[in-house]
């Protein structure tokens, strides 16, 4: 029973490897930029920094005003 359960163990994983083998031989190839789509201008992820994109914008429209909409002004109480 062991011997079979060892050979059943390194054919799982002898198939694994070559799958896997045979995916990066497939896929190496191509230069996907899937996240140049998603940048700005600025450089900024269009997804994930979208509040920081949301403050650079502000600080465009309104120059004048400063630190308006910021981690530390929610506790100071302003």
């Amino acid at each position: 029973m062991p011997n079979f359960l060892t050979t059943f163990l390194l054919l799982v994983i002898s198939l694994t490897i070559i799958i896997v083998g045979i995916g990066e031989f497939v896929c190496h190839g191509q230069d996907v930029d899937m996240d140049s789509q998603y940048l700005d201008e600025d450089g900024d992820h269009i997804y994930y920094d979208r509040s920081l994109i949301e403050k650079k914008l502000f600080r465009r429209r309104f120059p004048h005003i400063t630190d308006i909409r910021s981690f530390s002004r929610l506790f100071r109480g302003e």
